[in-house]
C-alpha cells in the first residue's frame, strides 16, 4: 500500500510531467504557467496550484487512529471528515506578503 509520502510524491511529480506536456516545453517559466492553470484530481480530490505563490489547493482528510478493531494491518484510521479544496482555508495571498495581480 502507498503511504501518504508516497501518494504525495506522485501527485506532485505527476503535476510537474502534465504541465511539461501541456506546455509542450521544459522551459521553467512555461512549465511554471502551465502549472498555475492545472486543475487535477491524481488521487484525493480536486486539486489545483494558487497562482500567487504555487500554493497546491487540496482537500485535507481528518482523521483519528485505530488503536483497536482493526480489520486488517492496512486499516489504521477512521476518516472523520473530508474537508474540500478551497483558498479559504489558507491564509491569504496579501498575508503571505505576495502582491496580487489580476
Amino acid at each position: 500500500m502507498p503511504s501518504d509520502y508516497g501518494a504525495l510524491g506522485y501527485a506532485g511529480i505527476r503535476s510537474v510531467l502534465q504541465a511539461v506536456k501541456d506546455s509542450d516545453a521544459t522551459d521553467s517559466t512555461r512549465v511554471s504557467i502551465a502549472l498555475r492553470q492545472l486543475k487535477y484530481d491524481w488521487y484525493k480530490g480536486p486539486q489545483f496550484y494558487r497562482k500567487c505563490d504555487h500554493q497546491s489547493v487540496q482537500s485535507v482528510v481528518i482523521v483519528e487512529s485505530k488503536s483497536k478493531g482493526m480489520k486488517d494491518k492496512n486499516d489504521v484510521f477512521n476518516v472523520l471528515s473530508i474537508e474540500a479544496a478551497d483558498e479559504k482555508n489558507l491564509r491569504t495571498c496579501e498575508e503571505m506578503g505576495h502582491k496580487v495581480t489580476t
